[in-house]
């Protein structure tokens, strides 16, 4: 087994992009975690009544399916963005900004450092390791 093939069996979010398989692998993990956001987001908003919060958890869950089926770079960049945006409406409220939105850093870090991950395996897949 080559160093790649150790990568792909292992964790794709932390494996270098080297190759389609590593690239792949990182696609499809990133959009099932952000395929899971939404259920959690769709879920918590519900259950706390905050129906504007359905509108993120669709386009998350959306994005993440566009994402496991197609490798789009747009619906990467479109991910990347939401979480910017997600971070700074997080930040604010940490800091007493807005009462809108969440308040869970560790969460929107974790969710922009999966969709920096996207955006650079749907660049590397559709660019450096494209047949």
């Amino acid at each position: 087994m080559n160093n790649d093939n150790k990568l792909v069996a292992g964790i794709g979010l932390l494996s270098k992009i080297t190759s389609k398989e590593i690239a792949l692998k990182v696609i499809k993990e990133a959009s099932l975690i952000f395929i899971l956001i939404g259920i959690y987001q769709g879920v918590f908003s519900y259950l706390a009544g905050f129906y504007n919060g359905l509108i993120d958890a669709v386009l998350y869950i959306l994005l993440g399916v566009i994402l496991r089926m197609r490798s789009s770079r747009t619906a990467a960049v479109i991910l990347l963005i939401l979480s910017v945006i997600a971070f700074a409406v997080t930040v604010s409220n940490r800091m007493a900004q807005t009462t809108e939105g969440g308040s869970n850093i560790f969460f929107v870090v974790i969710m922009l450092l999966v969709a920096i991950r996207a955006v650079e395996a749907t660049y590397k897949l559709h660019g450096r390791f494209a047949d």
